[in-house]
C-alpha cells in the first residue's frame, strides 16, 4: 500500500518521510489496521502520538496517523506540502489462498498441528505473500483525488 501510494504521491521525486499524513478507516483494534499502520509508521515516519516531535519546531511526525478516517478507502496518504492526496484499497482476497490454509491453521492455533505441518502452513503462507507482490495490481488500487 504504502509503495504505491508513494509512487502516485511522488512520481519523479523520493518521497520525505516526516511529510506524509495517513489515515486508516478502520480503527487502530480492527483486524490487521493497526499491524498495517506499524509498517506504513516505518516507511513514511507518520504516527499517532508517540512519534518523533521534531527538533526546534521542524521535522516532527508525530500526529501524521490517524484511524478511524472518514473515508472511502483503506487508507488515504496525504502529502503535507502539497496537500495532494491519495486513497489505497488494499483487497488481497484477489490472490486466493490455498484451500489447505485454513485446515491448517485450525490444527496450528489448536495446538494440534505436526511439527511437518506448522512448516507446510508456512511454505503455503510465504507462498501466497509471494504470489500478493506479484500481483499488486490486482491487490492494491490508487486512486487520485
Amino acid at each position: 500500500m504504502a509503495s504505491e501510494a508513494l509512487k502516485a504521491l511522488y512520481p519523479n521525486q523520493r518521497a520525505v518521510r516526516g511529510t506524509i499524513k495517513v489515515e486508516f478507516k478502520e480503527s487502530i483494534e480492527e483486524g490487521v489496521a493497526g499491524v498495517i499502520g506499524n509498517v506504513i509508521s516505518h516507511i513514511t515516519g507518520a504516527t499517532e502520538k508517540s512519534g518523533f516531535k521534531g527538533l526546534n519546531g521542524q521535522f516532527a511526525r508525530h500526529s501524521l496517523m490517524f484511524f478511524n478516517a472518514n473515508i472511502d478507502a483503506s487508507a488515504r496518504f496525504t502529502r503535507a506540502d502539497t496537500g495532494k492526496s491519495v486513497d489505497v484499497n488494499y483487497n488481497p482476497s484477489t490472490v486466493p489462498a490455498s484451500p489447505d490454509m485454513m485446515p491448517l491453521m485450525q490444527k496450528l492455533t489448536s495446538g494440534a498441528a505436526s511439527p511437518e505441518e506448522i512448516k507446510h502452513f508456512g511454505e503455503l503462507w510465504q507462498e501466497r505473500v509471494k504470489r500478493i507482490f506479484e500481483n499488486l495490481e490486482e491487490v492494491v488500487e490508487v486512486t487520485e483525488l
